[in-house]
């Protein structure tokens, strides 16, 4: 055996520990050179689909916000039909107890303690007869 290959077994032998290091961090920056690379991709695949994900957000909180628009709106709208109805009904009512109580008038004129029972009746008001 060459001298020279004797003289490298020994130095190998002798520091062994450096050896394995420098091989380890050839290797592992010939496996992992790659991953690195794939890391950096899959952190930007990560960032793009967060950046996905809060548009998306967004998009629904918009919608969310013109549906409870329109809800309100809707509801101001029914409130005022339905205010409109109520004053309607009511007038009719007013209109149909004043033609009662007119009836109830010329019915019962000449006689105020029945004209005061049936007004009494018809509006739900106490009348006392002095």
């Amino acid at each position: 055996m060459p001298v020279f290959l004797v003289k490298l077994w020994l130095y190998i032998k002798k520091y062994w520990a450096y050896v394995a290091l420098i091989l380890g961090i050839i290797a592992a920056i010939v496996f992992f050179r790659k991953e690195q690379l794939d890391f950096a991709d899959e952190l930007k695949k990560i960032q793009e689909a967060h950046d996905e994900e809060l548009r998306k957000i967004e998009e629904a909180r918009e919608q969310e916000r013109r549906e409870h628009e329109a809800n309100l709106k809707r509801l101001q709208e029914t409130l005022a039909e339905v205010q409109k109805h109520y004053d309607d009904a009511k007038k009719d009512l007013d209109d149909k107890k004043k033609k009662e109580i007119a009836d109830l008038v010329k019915q019962y004129g000449n006689d105020p303690d029945e004209l005061a029972k049936k007004l009494s009746e018809a509006t739900g008001f106490t009348i006392v007869l002095p």
